[in-house]
Formats: C-alpha cells, structure tokens, sequence
C-alpha cells in the first residue's frame, strides 16, 4: 500500500509543475490576452518596417504567442483565428495577470512578408516607434 501511495505522490509532483508552466494552455483557447485599444496594424515582423498584414478594428480580442526581445512587439491571433501576426504592444489593453514579458521571445517573420516593406500604415492605425 505505501508503494502505491508514494507512486501517486510522485506523479503529483511531476505533473502540478509541468501544468503551473503551461501557463496560456491551461486555460480556455478562446479567452483573449489583450484587445486592441486603436484602429491597429498587424503586421509581418516585429517592427513598423514591415508589411501590414491586417488593420485591426479597436476591440479586436487577441491571444498571445511570443514577444520580441524588448516587448514592444507581441506575436498573436486573433480570437477568430482569422489573422496572425505582430502588434505593437503601446497600443493595446491587456486582460487581469496578463504579463508580456512573460511570453517566450521570438523573432519569426509570418509568411509572406519576409523582408520589411516600405508600406503606409492604415489612415487611423498608430504604430510604435520601436
């Protein structure tokens, strides 16, 4: 019987840690971690200098994948899973216990908009000067 008791405890041990680190996982796919506050770029890379993918209406709910080196730019969808791309982070509002430097880093270009375009931003989208 302790056999038994000690395995469980055991496997409890091993698996509480690796569900406390799941964080955005262990919770509903569809919660967004922020939403857009502006009329707001979407864009290819992590910086002004790249293609827009998508102008975002204000409100637009957002899930969360990575950030770049200095957070100023976060990688994510849309709740609909309709686009993907990098936001600048200034322009957002974020959900309770939502941290960005929390997120992994990452520095991946979405397809499509590999090399930095030299295109105007949308009429009302600010972007950050990051």
């Amino acid at each position: 019987m302790h056999r038994k008791l000690r395995l469980s405890l055991m496997i409890v041990l091993l698996v509480l840690p690796l569900l406390a680190g799941m964080g955005p996982l262990a919770r509903a796919q569809g919660d967004p971690d922020g939403s857009t506050a502006y009329t707001l770029n979407m864009r290819g890379g992590p910086g002004s200098d790249y293609a827009i993918l998508a102008a975002l209406e204000p409100g637009t709910g957002l899930v969360f994948e990575a950030r770049s080196a200095d957070t100023a730019w976060l990688l994510g969808r849309t709740v609909d899973g309709a686009y993907r791309g990098w936001v600048a982070g200034l322009y957002l509002t974020y959900r309770d216990g939502f941290t960005a430097a929390r997120l992994p880093f990452s520095d991946e270009i979405i397809a499509g908009s590999a090399a930095p375009a030299e295109t105007a931003p949308a009429a009302s989208a600010p972007d950050a000067a990051a």
